[in-house]
């Protein structure tokens, strides 16, 4: 199913409030997280927003990713799930520098 964008109107015309980005990004994150090292995902105010947590879940699940979510948000990822190490307070000079953050 296709996912359905906003649409407001401004005088006369349709402004998309939602872009899809170039498939070529698409590919170099993708590329990013397959060879990253120690990979952290980490949830911040946008989890919310599209509610991505099965998501998140299964590309943590196929990657073995450490999942790490923000204090200043509602628990939107199972902190049951192995892949969960906590919550963390958004200063990111304060996250270990040896993990590859996304």
């Amino acid at each position: 199913m296709r996912k359905q964008y906003r649409r407001y109107c401004v005088e006369r015309s349709y402004v998309e409030t939602e872009v899809k980005p170039p498939e070529h990004h698409v590919k170099q994150i993708a590329d990013r997280l397959i060879n990253a090292d120690k990979l952290c995902l980490f949830l911040d105010n946008e989890c919310i927003k599209y509610e991505i947590s099965e998501e998140v879940g299964d590309i943590a699940e196929v990657l073995g990713a450490m999942v790490m979510s923000s204090v200043k948000i509602p628990c939107t990822f199972s902190n049951t799930s192995p892949n969960f190490v906590g919550e963390v307070v958004v200063d990111y000079a304060s996250l270990p520098e040896d993990i590859d953050c996304f």
